[in-house]
């Protein structure tokens, strides 16, 4: 994690070694330099709301935003910012702890586009898909799978035992479970 300091006025006063690594300028070049010098074009009034915040005395936690490397590139980050008081309990300054959050974003838009694909394949198939929990409860049904029974989301919900045959209900649920511990289909 990068770990900076800055004043009222927004020059900077600490920069750690995560701080180098992150955003590539090292302390000697960059302490003394307004905070500014990180922030992409049109993110510099974001960053004036959270200080007045920080003034006030708040702590602001998991801030997703985006910063600027020193080659230009952008990186996402997640911020918490501590006001830094002194004495006699007057903000000062600020503390910032900065996590680059660029690969957990990129990865949770990966699974965001698979599952969108997902449903939209299983949304068009004339097919009717659900997905179960190991203990037999379902989870998810495909649209097709709705226009066939003529049910809503919510009857599901009231009542998961019209699912299944009366006659059938216990002997498929036991299967699912059985089948789910041992790890098959």
């Amino acid at each position: 994690d990068a770990i900076i300091s800055k004043d009222l006025n927004g020059v900077l006063t600490s920069w750690n070694k995560g701080a180098e690594r992150m955003f590539g300028y090292t302390a000697e070049e960059i302490i003394g330099k307004p905070h500014a010098i990180l922030f992409p074009e049109g993110r510099h009034q974001e960053e004036s709301q959270l200080f007045d915040r920080l003034k006030r005395g708040e702590r602001i936690e998991h801030y997703e935003t985006v910063r600027i490397h020193k080659d230009g590139t952008a990186v996402d980050v997640a911020l918490t910012l501590s006001p830094l008081k002194n004495e006699r309990g007057e903000v000062v300054g600020a503390s910032k702890t900065i996590r680059d959050i660029t690969e957990s974003k990129r990865a949770r838009e990966a699974v965001r586009a698979s599952e969108e694909r997902f449903h939209l394949l299983a949304d068009n198939v004339k097919q009717l898909i659900w997905m179960a929990e190991a203990d037999g409860s379902t989870m998810w049904f495909n649209k097709r799978w709705f226009e066939f029974t003529g049910m809503t989301s919510e009857q599901i919900r009231m009542d998961a035992k019209s699912l299944h045959h009366p006659d059938h209900y216990d002997r498929i649920t036991n299967s699912l479970r059985e089948r789910a511990a041992q790890g098959q289909p």
